[in-house]
């Protein structure tokens, strides 16, 4: 089967595999996933860059990654090592300044002959890679050979042997390829699972391209299942847990369902990053549905021939029909909980800079076992910190959190829509969301208790309250980022620099990039003030009952177009409608609460 070049810019992946998936019987599995622990500390989590600016895409991770892996190592086709323009020493300087390592990739471009000719020459390649691993200030190397096959096993395992004890005090890792069905033979042949994890630190396991570019079926780029016996195969080789990363697409792949463009071009699986894919979606009226079976992204759009034209993977998509899957936060979460169930090392993705940036919101916590924002909200457990950025909205932030506006103002005391870049909000899970209860009585303000006193004796008169404005002070901790400095800082918080100064102990104004700062702001609430000192309740704004309308959908329409509409959230509409899904179709009628 023909593959493509992983590094070619329309691709944006980093593997390929084959058209269908022979079902297997994959046992001696569930020990694994028992074994994992329910609460999993420092998880490891990775990413590749290829495109774009490096430092500003490390940036908008809001310091979720560990290491990076640039592509600064390439073979040359006489098997010897190719340190590419790209390699920067002051990126390095910069990421280590912030604690992260920098492990290059080395890479033949998916060209088996060059990829042979690398292992043939394996003792001076290996060597060379040692030397400017050491000589460039880098932490490592990523061995990311590909398109060989069960002929190379051997040559590739010895390279990474000869490699790791050259420089045993860097980090190893070697990308292979996801094995669902337990091939031996072709591209999946080449790698020995378990000899290559004994000789390095980790693998790296490319679970994506299930659909790969050139397929003309349509379907998911890593389906959740597809996913699963990937992990369960490596495992079965006899890979520990704590060696294995979970690899995770930032892109999607596009097809046209109705022939081929006007200009006679086939759209088969066609990359398109993630970050650019609801744009594509709304422009055109698409509508998207998520596979709960396979834990992915479905969308689908009309081009009219009246609509203007985009351009995607280099392909212009003129009128027709077309289908894209692909990953989002939902689906992301899905895997990053296949991460926790069974105990793996970590995460990795491909590739940096082509994600939705609100990916990294929860992302660590969640990787780190904490509860997802939609698990949060069907379980009522606390709610999880989000840290506003450019462009964000009450309304955008309540859609993504299947919240609302006035949910997120009353649990950060908000008094009006505004928000600034920066500012940490406290979102509420769904039980939250709730119309205060009726009254015969004019209704005020509905106190909740913080520190209640003994009830007072039977006939005793109840004590007058009395309201008054507390101060309420908070600490965040921030990490000093690349451009900060300290009045940018205090000017971000409303606060001083004096202030951070004096509470970090600082002797001058001088800080560096990664630097944690503990951060103190004040508020002020009302809250009512009993006969007893020892008695207060803080005052929160009545909710006005819900109300209920029905909605007629028409063509274009899409569930988050009408929660955004209506101001209210997707999973609202769903259960009032019993929506089982949230695809849709023209002359529906919803229930809109």
């Amino acid at each position: 089967m023909v593959r493509i070049n992983k590094r070619l810019l329309n691709c944006l992946t980093g593997t390929v595999l084959s058209a269908s998936i022979i079902a297997t019987s994959l046992t001696s599995l569930s020990h694994h996933a028992e074994a994992a622990t329910t609460t999993n500390s420092a998880k490891f989590n990775m990413s590749y860059l290829f495109f774009g600016n490096y430092s500003t895409e490390v940036a908008e991770t809001n310091g979720a990654l560990n290491a990076v892996s640039p592509d600064y190592f390439e073979i040359n086709s006489d098997g010897t090592l190719k340190v590419t323009s790209k390699y920067s020493k002051a990126f390095v300087d910069e990421m280590h300044q912030e604690g992260m390592k920098v492990t290059p990739y080395l890479s033949n471009n998916w060209d088996q002959k060059i990829g042979r000719a690398g292992l043939q020459n394996r003792e001076v390649l290996a060597q060379e890679v040692a030397d400017e691993v050491k000589a460039l200030n880098l932490d490592g190397v990523d061995i990311d050979i590909e398109g060989l096959t069960e002929a190379d096993r051997a040559n590739y395992t010895d390279f990474v042997k000869r490699l790791n004890s050259l420089i045993p005090d860097k980090d190893i890792s070697v990308a292979v390829a996801a094995n669902p069905s337990n091939w031996s033979t072709g591209w999946q042949g080449s790698y020995d699972y378990k000899a290559l994890a004994e000789n390095s630190d980790y693998l790296m396991l490319m679970a994506y391209d299930e659909s790969w570019s050139g397929e003309t079926t349509p379907g998911p780029v890593a389906g959740l299942p597809w996913v699963e016996k990937s992990i369960q195969y490596a495992l079965n080789q006899g890979v520990s847990p704590d060696h294995l990363v979970l690899g995770m697409p930032f892109y999607g792949r596009l097809w046209k369902t109705d022939g081929t463009t006007s200009n006679g071009t086939n759209v088969y699986g066609v990359a398109v990053s993630q970050k650019n894919i609801d744009a594509i979606v709304q422009k055109y009226n698409g509508t998207v549905a998520y596979d709960a079976t396979q834990g992915s992204e479905k969308a689908t759009f009309t081009i009219k021939s009246t609509d203007p034209t985009i351009v995607v993977g280099g392909i212009t998509l003129t009128a027709g029909n077309y289908t894209l899957w692909y990953d989002d936060q939902k689906s992301i979460d899905e895997k990053i909980n296949l991460v926790n169930k069974y105990n793996l090392k970590g995460t990795g993705s491909w590739a940096l800079g082509h994600e939705d940036p609100s990916i990294w919101d929860n992302f660590q916590n969640l990787l780190n076992g904490a509860t997802s924002s939609s698990q949060a909200e069907s379980t009522g457990l606390n709610p999880i910190t989000y840290n506003v950025v450019s462009g964000d909205t009450l309304t955008k932030i309540a859609l993504k959190y299947n919240t609302t506006v006035q949910a997120i103002k009353d649990a950060n005391n908000l008094t009006s829509d505004t928000i600034r870049i920066g500012q940490i909000l406290n979102i509420p899970s769904s039980s939250e969301v709730t119309a205060a209860p009726t009254t015969t009585a004019p209704v005020q303000s509905t106190p909740t208790t913080v520190a209640p006193t003994p009830a007072p004796a039977a006939k005793a008169p109840a004590p007058k309250p009395v309201t008054k404005t507390v101060t309420v002070t908070k600490t965040v901790t921030y990490k000093v980022v690349k451009g900060d400095s300290l009045s940018k800082i205090a000017k971000k918080y409303h606060t001083t620099v004096t202030k951070i100064k004096n509470d970090n102990k600082l002797h001058s104004n001088t800080i560096k990039v990664g630097q944690k700062l503990k951060i103190k702001t004040t508020t002020t609430q009302k809250v009512t003030v009993g006969a007893s000192s020892s008695s207060i309740t803080v005052q929160a704004a009545a909710k006005p009952a819900a109300k209920k309308v029905t909605y007629k959908v028409v063509k274009g329409d899409c569930l988050s177009k009408i929660a955004k509409k209506y101001k209210t959230t997707v999973a609202a509409i769903e259960k009032a409608s019993g929506l089982k899904s949230t695809t849709i179709h023209v002359g529906q009628v919803l229930t809109i609460k």
